[in-house]
């Protein structure tokens, strides 16, 4: 019977490795499908914000040119009131 060679054993060797990390990394697509998943809702997170970020800006830049804008937003967000004002809540 004929020794196998050096070349033989390299070869038989590669393989046995290459079968290996075939079937570890086998387990790995789950994990793999899980963040190309959570990388499409953090993206379209992105884009929700930056759309909020863009109207806020428009909002503080209305807030800042015009002063009767500034005032309406103090008078419905947060209730400030002129002297001898007052403000009736009405409930359902």
């Amino acid at each position: 019977m004929k020794k196998p060679s050096l070349l033989n054993i390299f070869f038989l060797f590669v393989n046995l490795l290459f079968l290996f990390h075939a079937l570890r990394d086998y387990s790995k697509y789950p994990n793999y499908l899980k963040l190309l998943k959570s990388k499409e809702v953090l993206a379209d997170t992105i884009e929700k914000l930056g759309v909020k970020n863009k109207d806020l800006e428009d909002e503080i830049e209305r807030i800042t040119n015009s002063k009767s804008y500034a005032l309406k937003v103090l008078r419905e967000r947060y209730h400030i009131t002129e002297e001898n004002e007052k403000i009736i809540f009405f409930t359902d």
